[in-house]
């Protein structure tokens, strides 16, 4: 079986802006996703939760991120995996704006 990969820069990818506080990078294939989050200082991403397994990486700043009943401060460096139907919510505290790599499976069709 042969198969055939894809190389992507982050950096040559255009920006998806969410809002005044949110933009996002994209890349994904039939059964995962990546993105790139930026979210400015003051953030709120209010609960919610989907179908979609999500993995996640904080390259920049700080936050607080609530998956389930637990509650964690992230820095860079930290990571998290939230299971499918798992409410979660983030809140950037701090002055630095948040970089996050998260990856989901399958993709979000909704931000395709």
């Amino acid at each position: 079986m042969k198969t055939r990969g894809t190389f992507f820069n982050w950096d040559e990818l255009d920006w998806i802006v969410m809002d005044d506080n949110m933009r996002r990078k994209q890349v994904w294939s039939g059964k995962i996703m990546n993105v790139r989050m930026e979210l400015k200082p003051g953030t709120k991403a209010p609960e919610h939760e989907h179908v979609h397994e999500q993995t996640g990486n904080v390259i920049q700043g700080t936050l607080r991120m609530k998956i389930g009943d637990d509650e964690k401060i992230l820095t860079p460096g930290s990571g998290y995996i939230i299971p499918p139907d798992v409410p979660h919510s983030i809140e950037v505290i701090g002055d630095e704006t948040a970089i996050m790599l998260e990856t989901f499976t399958p993709p979000r069709e909704d931000l395709i």
